[in-house]
């Protein structure tokens, strides 16, 4: 839900430009105008503060900043971390968790190369925005391959516990290679559970824990590196037993589950994916 200061000299000319787009002009309460094209609504207060929200609003944000009449955020901090993770939801392959830091002088670059939340991007755009993020930021990648990730839950016994601990082992490391103020993660489990485990990494740094937290330029640029990653390694893991093993926990995942218990164990079954998920 991206919101901005907008001045009020250019009020008519984003009323044109929205217009062109598509958008038809409405109203809304304590607002000069709300305009709506099919789920994306985009509202300007009699504040100044501009509201773009719903789907479709990434895309309405890189035509307005196309035409200069929005500009990234400037970020309050010199420098600051974005968390992210890749591989939760999904059956077979491990936990990837990265993070990036990033500076207000670079977010104009970042931005610009198109980096997204990683769910708005396709796979061969995510492995291209990776080799430039590597590049370009600190990062920290963690990868908790399937035999590791079923140890691990098994000492933990909570998804979120284990998230937690991932978090914070990159918020560590990353620490070490550059000096953030803040620390934004994508909201996974109750805040304080987060809380516990970075306190205990010693580091005074102010942490934001919000759901969708892709919408901040770092912890999409996490989200990239960890969504590379992670088909990266699963792809590995399929070259490795011979088959090709689906992305995503639906019934297609499942029925190879089966097929891989049946034929070779649950042994082997484990070594390739989280073994706690449901599958009858």
């Amino acid at each position: 839900m991206p919101s901005f200061a907008f001045p009020t000299g250019k009020n008519q000319s984003l009323k044109a430009a929205l217009s062109a787009l598509g958008f038809d002009m409405g109203e809304a309460p304590h607002a000069v105008f709300q305009a709506r094209s099919g789920q994306c609504s985009v509202t300007l207060y009699q504040s100044g503060k501009l509201l773009i929200q719903g789907r479709g609003s990434e895309e309405c944000l890189d035509q307005l900043f196309a035409k200069g009449l929005l500009a990234p955020p400037e970020p309050t901090a010199g420098c600051w971390l974005g968390v992210d993770e890749s591989g939760k939801g999904d059956l077979f392959g491990p936990l990837v968790i990265a993070g990036v830091g990033l500076t207000a002088e670079l977010t104009s670059l970042i931005y610009e190369s198109g980096a997204r939340d990683s769910k708005e991007l396709s796979d061969s755009k995510i492995r291209e925005l990776a080799g430039f993020i590597r590049q370009t930021l600190p990062h920290e990648i963690v990868v908790i391959l399937p035999e590791k990730y079923n140890q691990l839950y098994a000492s933990f016994n909570n998804l979120n516990r284990l998230l937690a601990w991932g978090h914070g082992k990159v918020f560590e490391n990353l620490c070490g290679k550059c000096e953030p103020e803040l620390a934004v993660f994508d909201q996974f489990a109750d805040r304080k559970l987060l809380d516990g485990v970075l306190a205990k990494k010693g580091k005074k740094v102010e942490i934001i824990q919000r759901t969708k937290g892709e919408s901040d330029l770092a912890v999409a640029c996490a989200s990239i590196l960890a969504r590379a990653e992670f088909v990266r390694r699963i792809y590995q893991l399929s070259d490795k037993c011979g088959i090709k093993l689906p992305l995503g926990g639906g019934d297609q995942a499942k029925r190879v589950a089966k097929q891989i218990i049946a034929s070779k164990g649950r042994e082997y079954f484990a070594t390739l994916a989280k073994a706690h998920f449901k599958i009858d």
